[in-house]
C-alpha cells in the first residue's frame, strides 16, 4: 500500500490560524478553542461495517452511530493520520511545552506516547515506518520511528509551520511566515528572553513562567521589519536540504498532494480573509497556478481523485483539480475540518449541533449526519473502513465505520 492511500488525513481549520486574529495570546491559549461553527443536514445511518453502533444499540445502519472511543483523557488532541495499523494524532497541551505525539492500535488498546516535551504540535502524517509532525510554536519539523525512539528534525528555523502531508519519497509543509508583522518576537517571563509567535495581532507573548503563575500573555517587541513570508517547503523523506516550492507575501495554511501536484491555501496578510485563495504547482517544479480566489482563511484543504475542497467562510467549496469553476457543495458557516477520497467527502461540524458529517459526491443536496458524539471535532482521518476524528474540547480520539 502507498504512503498516499495509507494515510488519508484531514486538513482542517487552525485554531492557531484563527486565534491569530485575535489579541494578543489569550485568543490563541483560552481559544484557540472558541473561534468556530453549525448547521445540521438530514439524519441517515452508517454503514453496518466495523465496530460502532447506532444510537439505538444496532449496527450503524438503524441510527447514529455511536463511536468507539479509541482514546480519552487527551490534552486538547488537533491533529490525526491513520496507516494500516495504527491512529495518531497530535496533542498541542495546555502550557507550553507540553504538547505530545500519540498512538494506538486502530482496534483499540492502550495508547502510547512517540514524543513529548512538543511546543503546539500541529499537523501529524504516518506511513509504514515513521510519524511526522510540524512544531508550530518552535518552528521545527519532526520524525519518529512508528515504534518509538528518539524523535529527529527535519527541518529547523521555519517560521511557524502549519500543515504537514507525505508520499512515498518526499515530505511537504507550509509554513504561515511572519505575516508581515516582524522578523523577531522577543518577550521576558522575569530575567528570562524568550521567543513568541508572530501573528497578524503582532508579537504575541506566551511563556509558562512557574507553575504558580502559568502563562504570561500580552505583547512582546517586534523587530526586524517585514519578516519572512510563507512558504511550501518540500524535503526527502530520506533526510537531506528542504527546498522552497512557493514563497510569497501571504501565509500558506492547508496542504495536499497527489502523484503529480501539490496543493494549497492561502490567508490574507495579517490574517484576513478578502485575499484567500487556492493553489497549485508541480511537484517536479515549475511555476505555480492560482486555482480559485475569494473570501477565505484558507484553513481546510482535502482532494480526491477529481477535485479540491475547502471552506471559504460560509461555503464549503469545490473545485476540479486541474482548474475550471468552482461550486458550493453546501453552506455552512461553522464546518471546522474536512477529508475526503474515492469513497467520499466528510466533514466536522463545531459547537452545540457538533456532528460528523458526510457530503454527496456529486454535490448538492443535504449533507447526512453520522455521528453527535462530541463538542469539538477538530480533525479527521480515512481509511477504508473507518472514519477517525478528534475532539480538542472532550479530550478524545473517536472512531465510526464509513
Amino acid at each position: 500500500m502507498s504512503t498516499i492511500s495509507e494515510m488519508k488525513s484531514a486538513f482542517c481549520r487552525s485554531r492557531i490560524s484563527d486565534a491569530f486574529r485575535a489579541s494578543p495570546w489569550e485568543g490563541m491559549r483560552n481559544d484557540i478553542t472558541a473561534v468556530m461553527l453549525a448547521v445540521l443536514g438530514a439524519v441517515t445511518g452508517c454503514s453496518s461495517k466495523g465496530t460502532g453502533s447506532s444510537d439505538s444499540g444496532s449496527p450503524c445502519g438503524a441510527g447514529l452511530c455511536v463511536p468507539s472511543v479509541l482514546a480519552s483523557g487527551q490534552d486538547r488532541p488537533s491533529s490525526i493520520a491513520v496507516n494500516a495499523s495504527n491512529v495518531f494524532w497530535t496533542n498541542e497541551g495546555r502550557t507550553k511545552g507540553t504538547g505530545t505525539v500519540m498512538k494506538v492500535a486502530r482496534s483499540g488498546g492502550t495508547p502510547s506516547v512517540l514524543a513529548s516535551g512538543q511546543f503546539t504540535p500541529s499537523s501529524v502524517a504516518a506511513n509504514s515506518t515513521s510519524v511526522y509532525w510540524t512544531g508550530f510554536a518552535d518552528g521545527t519539523v519532526y520524525s519518529v520511528p512508528i515504534e518509538g525512539g528518539s524523535p529527529s528534525k527535519i527541518a529547523t528555523d521555519q517560521r511557524t509551520p502549519a500543515q504537514l502531508v507525505i508520499d512515498d519519497s518526499s515530505i511537504y509543509w507550509t509554513t504561515y511566515g511572519s505575516e508581515g508583522a516582524c522578523a523577531s518576537c522577543n518577550c521576558q517571563c522575569g530575567t528570562t528572553v524568550f521567543q513568541g509567535i508572530i501573528g497578524s495581532a503582532g508579537c504575541t507573548c506566551f511563556e509558562q513562567c512557574s507553575a504558580a503563575t502559568g502563562y504570561i500573555g500580552g505583547s512582546g517587541t517586534c523587530t526586524g521589519g517585514l519578516g519572512v513570508n510563507g512558504t511550501v517547503m518540500q524535503a526527502p523523506l530520506s533526510g537531506g536540504t528542504a527546498t522552497t516550492i512557493w514563497s510569497d507575501a501571504y501565509a500558506a495554511a492547508s496542504l495536499a498532494v497527489n502523484s503529480t501536484s501539490v496543493y494549497w491555501t492561502l490567508r490574507a496578510l495579517g490574517g484576513g480573509t478578502a485575499h484567500g485563495a487556492l493553489m497549485k504547482a508541480p511537484k517536479k517544479g515549475g511555476p505555480a497556478t492560482q486555482l480559485w480566489t475569494g473570501s477565505s482563511d484558507g484553513a481546510t484543504l482535502a482532494i480526491d481523485s477529481r477535485n479540491a475542497y475547502w471552506v471559504s467562510i460560509d461555503d464549503f467549496m469545490m473545485i476540479p483539480i486541474d482548474g475550471g469553476n468552482a461550486a458550493s457543495l453546501a453552506n455552512l458557516s461553522q464546518l471546522f475540518c474536512i477529508a475526503a477520497d474515492d469513497m467520499g467527502i466528510y466533514g466536522g461540524v463545531w459547537g452545540a449541533n457538533a456532528a460528523i458529517m458526510r457530503f454527496s459526491l456529486s454535490g448538492g443536496g443535504s449533507p447526512s449526519v453520522l455521528a453527535t458524539d462530541g463538542d469539538a471535532p477538530s480533525a479527521i482521518a480515512l481509511d477504508q473502513a473507518n472514519i477517525y476524528w478528534t475532539d480538542y474540547d472532550g479530550g478524545t480520539v473517536m472512531q465510526i465505520p464509513r
